[in-house]
């Protein structure tokens, strides 16, 4: 037997109007919480404010935060103090979506912070140029042997003075 669009239609209709009687009859309970009159307005507690009013779950089974979610978003009442299903915090700072915070910022804020830190001292620009300095006469001398011909010794490892305890003339 086939059905017929008009079928299709009236079954449709009949569920959307079993699913906006359940809908009011969770309004009540979802605008209590939604107010705040037990405690921080979440989703966890309009669960639990829903069971114990004895509201039957809209599959028949059991109720969940999903399930509460779209009833309320449905009935247009604000219940989520966190974040919707599937978001990400959001960094107050660069505003990017992230999976995870650091005292208040991302990991990339967190690393440009580092890094501005390390720059902005003096003290490290300083023993940096003296590095890049010392690496710099390093080189200069070990290019000035090899065009000699001669071995080249560093600071590190100076050339020997002295061979079996005697030393070398």
């Amino acid at each position: 037997m086939a059905w017929s669009q008009g079928v299709q239609v009236k079954g449709l209709q009949t569920r959307q109007y079993r699913m906006v009687l359940h809908d009011e009859r969770c309004r009540r309970v979802l605008e209590r919480v939604a107010k705040g009159a037990h405690g921080r307005p979440s989703l966890a507690s309009a669960v639990q404010m829903l069971k114990r009013e004895g509201v039957p779950a809209p599959n028949g089974k059991a109720w969940h935060r999903m399930t509460v979610w779209r009833i309320a978003k449905r009935l247009g009442i604000e219940l989520g103090t966190g974040r919707a299903f599937n978001e990400k915090a959001r960094c107050p700072r660069c505003n990017d979506e992230v999976p995870r915070m650091w005292g208040g910022e991302c990991g990339n804020c967190r690393r440009r912070q580092g890094l501005k830190r390390k720059y902005r001292t003096n003290d490290s620009r300083v023993a940096d140029l003296r590095e890049a300095k010392a690496k710099l006469r390093y080189y200069q001398d070990k290019v000035d042997a090899l065009r000699q011909g001669r071995r080249h010794y560093s600071r590190q490892h100076p050339e020997p003075t002295h061979r079996f305890g005697k030393p070398i003339k």
